[in-house]
């Protein structure tokens, strides 16, 4: 695990201080190369190898080429094997090397040989190109950018400011977190620098200043029907425990995250079941909770004595007035899922016992735990009523009609108040707009919510369009879900708020042997009238208390409607303001004023809205403006 740099021109002095401010994602040693092509460096986080071997850039055999690697490939000893057999060279144990031979023997296709996540850059001096790659659902991030002959890459977009380029707010980007808290796509908020999409790969030309582009990965939905359950529910615990079993693999101290859900239950359930099996020390379990009745504590403690793991509780109470601009600094391109404060207080008082963290994210995604594939579907067949009367039925008429659908979307819909009721009549009316009902369900803030926010808005529905074509909705949501949400928010979540602490986070529902797998699942197997994760709870059955089983979905809390209303008061009056507003021209302050009127009648959902603009008020004046984190 480490952090990269690079560009396309000689400077010695400035890759290094592009890889000293990312100097958290690899504390345990840093390396350099530079000639009059290219600059590369490198910010290492010993997990494999210890040794100096282990020092990055690496080179092959004759040095005709060198590698900057951030991730871990989990099957780099058996392609070092095949390599070997094929006359290649090694001197050192890494997977950094693995990765470099395997390009020279495969070329780009050796992409599709490794089992990981990561991103990395290969410069071959003979034919003076770059080659750079990011893992196939977006663990590890990558920027760029290439402009007026300069090309330079980063693990973040921090580290690319140092190299000159002009802060101008990229508008298109602006929608999307509005609309959704993050920002999904190949641009980021600042324009001129993109992001390498997942299962993507690019080529440099340093002689030609050409860039070219190539899919190498992507999920399509393929069930097999013909096959049994019991196939599929066999065929899930074998690649789960599997991959359990390579993320275990370490040579420093492991961990996993317990929140006393299925998702990390079962992997903290599998990594006993793999210990007992391979040897070694009891599992090291960890939790955090700000003290609520409502948090995660007493499940993950269910869980932890259920398997006997060694388990620690951190209770926090945080200065968030204090760490929030360190957190937003950190996550690069703002994100406003409030989730990424647990995480990066968790990883902080972890880092002292692990470097490397085991958890469940990726249940959800690939095996429909999300409300918006149980109720979307549903509500989606009320197309052929009449829009006049799916309106008169989501108002008066809503409790004198038996339909399911509604009783769904109603339910989840009170929890925000009477505006997500609001938002709930919206989607029925437009349940025959498969598009405009997702953004309705799953954004902050709506298209029509926007157009009065934003200045010179035109919403996100419109891109989100090509997500919505052909096969059914289901898959539509899963896949649109994976591809945005998954790697632009979770994964960018994960991988900032813990390399900020220098530890690495691993993911075993997000091998990609995983998502393959459940995309050849029946519909039915992943969701079952309205339980969730239906085959995911079979696989279960053998590694966690039944309680846990049983439970019902409870998300994280995470206490923002204190923050706001108390600690965060003052720096959301000052960055809220009509003044600043003004002054930025990017927000009506008339709109915002609302947001805080109606937070009476409905503070959960105006609180997301508050906390959401809020983030990027402060990404704003850290990344735009310069104000100091």
């Amino acid at each position: 695990m480490c952090g990269i740099v690079g560009f396309s021109w000689e400077d010695g002095n400035l890759v290094r201080r592009m890889a000293s401010l990312i100097k958290y994602r690899g504390p345990d040693q840093e390396g350099f190369y530079t000639d009059r092509s290219v600059s590369l460096g490198n910010r290492r986080l010993k997990i494999v190898d210890l040794s100096e071997r282990g020092k990055q850039p690496i080179f092959n055999e004759s040095g005709s080429m060198c590698i900057v690697f951030n991730g871990e490939v989990f099957n780099h000893k058996e392609l070092r094997m095949g390599l070997e057999a094929k006359g290649h060279k090694f001197s050192s144990s890494t997977d950094t090397e693995v990765v470099l031979h395997a390009f020279e023997e495969y070329g780009r296709s050796c992409l599709k040989k490794l089992n990981g996540f990561f991103a990395f850059a290969i410069y071959d001096r003979g034919k003076k190109s770059l080659f750079l790659a990011r893992d196939r659902l977006g663990v590890k991030p990558l920027y760029y950018f290439n402009a007026g002959g300069r090309f330079i890459f980063a693990s973040e977009i921090k580290s690319m400011l140092e190299c000159g380029i002009h802060r101008e707010l990229n508008a298109r980007s602006l929608e999307r977190f509005v609309a959704f808290g993050y920002n999904y796509g190949p641009e980021t908020m600042l324009s001129g620098i993109s992001k390498l999409m997942p299962g993507h790969s690019m080529t440099f030309d340093l002689t030609a200043k050409k860039l070219s582009l190539e899919k190498y990965w992507d999920l399509e939905p393929n069930p097999d029907y013909g096959m049994p359950e019991r196939h599929f529910t066999a065929s899930l615990e074998t690649l789960l425990l599997d991959a359990v079993e390579k993320r275990m693999v370490a040579e420093v101290p492991v961990g996993a995250y317990l929140s006393g859900g299925i998702d990390s239950s079962t992997v903290v359930g599998m990594m006993d079941a793999c210990r007992k099996i391979m040897g070694g020390n009891e599992i090291r379990t960890y939790c955090i909770g700000f003290g609520r009745s409502d948090d995660e504590l007493c499940q993950a403690r269910l869980v932890a004595e259920h398997l006997g793991t060694n388990h620690t509780e951190f209770m926090v109470s945080p200065d968030i007035e204090k760490i929030l601009p360190k957190i937003v600094w950190h996550s690069d391109d703002p994100i406003g899922d409030p989730a990424f404060v647990p995480i990066y207080m968790l990883t902080e008082k972890v880092r002292p016992k692990a470097t490397v963290v085991l958890t469940g994210d990726g249940g959800d995604e690939f095996f429909a735990g999300y409300e918006q594939v149980k109720i979307l579907p549903k509500v989606h067949k009320l197309r052929f009523m009449p829009k006049a009367a799916r309106f008169m039925a989501s108002n008066a008429a809503l409790r004198a009609i038996p339909n399911r659908a509604l009783e769904l979307l109603f339910k989840h819909a009170s929890a925000l108040g009477d505006a997500g009721k609001q938002r709930a009549i919206s989607i029925i009316t437009h349940a025959d707009d498969k598009a405009r009902a997702y953004a309705d369900f799953c954004s902050i803030i709506s298209d029509d919510e926007a157009r009065e926010l934003v200045v010179r808005s035109n919403g996100v529905v419109g891109d989100l369009r090509r997500s919505f074509g052909g096969g059914s909705y289901f898959n539509q949501i899963l896949l649109t879900d994976i591809r945005n949400q998954l790697p632009e928010a979770f994964c960018m979540k994960n991988d900032k708020m813990v390399m900020a602490h220098s530890v690495e986070m691993r993911t075993p529902f997000l091998d990609y042997r995983v998502a393959e797998l459940s995309f050849r699942m029946p519909q039915r197997l992943k969701l079952r009238g309205s339980t969730e994760k239906y085959i995911l709870r079979k696989v279960a059955y053998n590694y966690v208390p039944r309680q846990i089983l049983h439970r019902k979905k409870q998300r994280f809390y995470v206490p923002i409607d204190q923050w706001l209303a108390e600690d965060l008061r003052g720096l959301a009056d000052d960055l809220l303001s009509e003044k600043r507003l003004k002054r930025q021209g990017l927000f009506d302050y008339r709109y915002m004023e609302r947001i805080k009127r109606g937070y009476s009648s409905s503070p959960l959902f105006y609180a997301r809205q508050l906390w959401s603009m809020l983030v990027f008020q402060i990404w704003h004046s850290i990344f735009i403006e310069k104000e100091k984190a």
